[in-house]
């Protein structure tokens, strides 16, 4: 499995908050199509935008892991999408080399065949089309 992180704004371009729907419908859409995801906390930063002007941001950082290629490929398109959603320049996004495991107590079988339908559900998503509008009101 891939551990991905990205950072999901909470303003717009102007400082103003998104509407909380729009973060509700992400991260839903993120537990269906992913079998869930972690909200690490919130973070401030910055950074230079293509016209040259400093934007500052408060994002929360999002991590989901996948089964692999070509799941984090399909993750890398819902986040462009995001971004799109958002008015986005872009969105950071990482892929991380960490070796990534779910581990249960040892009497929960049931669980590990649960968790590995839920990796190949997560595969078979990989090849839904994505929608052009994959966030809206």
């Amino acid at each position: 499995m891939r551990k991905c992180t990205f950072l999901l704004p909470l303003h717009d371009n102007n400082g103003r908050p998104f509407p909380v729907r729009y973060g509700n419908k992400i991260k839903r859409e993120l537990a269906d199509t992913f079998g869930g995801y972690s909200i690490m906390g919130r973070c401030d930063g910055c950074c230079i935008m293509a016209d040259g002007s400093l934007a500052r941001d408060t994002t929360e950082i999002i991590v989901v892991c996948v089964p692999d290629y070509p799941s984090v490929d399909l993750l890398r398109k819902l986040v462009s999408g995001y971004a799109e959603t958002l008015e986005q320049e872009s969105i950071y996004f990482e892929v991380s080399s960490a070796v990534v495991e779910f581990v249960a107590p040892p009497a929960t079988e049931a669980r590990r065949y649960k968790i590995d339908k839920l990796e190949h559900a997560a595969i078979e998503a990989c090849s839904v089309a994505l929608p052009n509008d994959q966030v809206t009101e």
